[in-house]
């Protein structure tokens, strides 16, 4: 049975749960389910996907400004450049990110929502969302062998109101859960052996979001050339699909003029990744984002980025080639999961629920040591802290204030830290079982 916390406590083990469930819908469940169905006032990042769809009805431009969309579709007026799209007392809306950041694919996918409203269109994608949390939770437990009870339900909602990723996730309409979900299917099918199903659902996850496709390399690595190869050909297809629906020069316009304004955010305060450190120390591209650089050298930046990715990436190929049975393919392909949002250009906290698959291999096969159990909690931790209490708490000004080095490397980066955390156990795992299966075997030899 895989560790509980409060397994010390048998007894009371479904009280103090059910306590957590109740803390936890207390102080974030009105909350949550307000914001499950945003007002129309309210932007979230799920605008930039209904908005693209919209367009695709109305014969615009699929990547047309939101000084052209929000007037359009929501009525309101152009204010001032802020850090969001949201709305004031004059009905006026303030516009950040000028376009919609996300791949094409992704608005080939919500093509449907655009018949509904806004308010309406975001509801009826978080619930779309929750439905493939609950799909992805049931595919792990039921192939790492982990028994589900309703009882579970208690800490599971008391974790995820207590979570920020969580959190961020339904109040933006983000699009990690429906990732969740596909690379969760590849996962599993790759365990069961069938590689044209894990090379689909790979294919259409990485033309869902670039990023994924980082998994080709872990494919890659352990020989698996027949999921690479189905993995491209969906890829190939659902973008040749994405061009003939939306246009080729769709593609041309996300890259030409979208791509640039998103480079930017890799000195946004919320960016985990190493490449973002890197940034936030060196470019001076942050101080569009109020960041004192520790030393204005946009060479050492990338240098920074570069040589830190390539550090973890050499740790992640040697742990790859140790990987033979089931359970390390498992261990190996939560360290890719993990890598994979190391070495981004952006990672955003949201991202996080991604890690939900190596959190879950990690937590079944868990060492029954208080060092193992802590780190693991601990971790857990770093990855669920809210940042804006933590910004308000230590940088002057909060979160419109001004981060100086000392900020970006305490405050700003403590998702790196926990994926970087996380990233060690899934190694050392993955190492020492290994280790164990080849001392095991020579024992064995030995003998025979």
């Amino acid at each position: 049975m895989p560790w509980d916390p409060f397994n010390s406590l048998p007894a009371a083990r479904w009280w103090l749960w059910l306590a957590v469930a109740a803390v936890a819908c207390t102080l974030q469940g009105p909350d949550f389910v307000r914001r499950l169905r945003p007002a129309p006032t309210k932007g979230v990042d799920f605008f930039q996907e209904w908005a693209s769809a919209k367009n695709y009805w109305h014969g615009l431009p699929i990547y047309a400004s939101h000084r052209v969309t929000i007037p359009k579709y929501l009525g309101y007026q152009i204010g001032e450049a802020a850090e969001d799209v949201s709305g004031d007392a004059a009905g006026r809306v303030r516009v950040g990110l000028e376009v919609n950041a996300h791949p094409p694919t992704s608005v080939l996918m919500v093509l449907p929502f655009a018949a509904l409203d806004y308010s309406n269109a975001t509801l009826a994608w978080n619930l779309l969302s929750l439905l493939a949390l609950g799909i992805s939770l049931w595919l792990l437990c039921r192939g790492l062998g982990v028994d589900w009870s309703p009882w579970a339900l208690l800490p599971l909602i008391g974790l995820l109101l207590l979570c920020s990723p969580f959190r961020h996730q339904m109040n933006q309409g983000q699009l990690n859960l429906v990732l969740l979900l596909l690379l969760t299917l590849v996962w599993a099918a790759a365990r069961a052996d069938r590689p044209i199903w894990a090379g689909v659902f790979l294919g259409v996850a990485t033309a869902f979001k670039f990023f994924p496709g980082f998994l080709l390399l872990h494919f890659a690595a352990q020989r698996r050339w027949n999921i690479v190869a189905a993995a491209l050909m969906a890829l190939v297809a659902i973008t040749v699909l994405t061009a003939v629906v939306l246009q080729p020069v769709t593609y041309t316009t996300y890259v030409s003029d979208v791509l640039p304004q998103v480079g930017e955010f890799r000195a946004d305060w919320l960016n985990s990744s190493i490449a973002g450190l890197g940034t936030k120390l060196f470019d001076p591209l942050s101080q569009r984002r109020n960041v004192v650089l520790l030393w204005a050298n946009e060479p050492l930046a990338r240098l920074v980025g570069i040589l830190g990715s390539a550090v973890v990436l050499l740790l992640w190929l040697h742990a790859q080639r140790r990987a033979r049975t089931a359970r390390d393919q498992d261990f190996a392909f939560g360290l890719s999961v993990i890598t994979m949002l190391l070495v981004s250009p952006i990672t955003w906290d949201h991202y996080f629920l991604l890690l939900i698959i190596p959190l879950a291999i990690l937590w079944v096969s868990l060492p029954e040591t208080t060092t193992a159990r802590v780190a693991f909690l601990l971790v857990i931790l770093l990855l669920c802290l809210p940042p804006i209490p933590l910004w308000e708490r230590f940088i002057p000004g909060g979160q419109n204030g001004t981060a100086h080095p000392v900020h970006t490397l305490t405050v700003l980066s403590y998702g790196l830290y926990g994926l970087l955390a996380l990233f060690a156990l899934g190694y050392l795992r993955l190492v020492k079982s290994t280790s164990q299966q080849r001392a095991s075997f020579a024992t064995e030899s030995a003998a025979g």
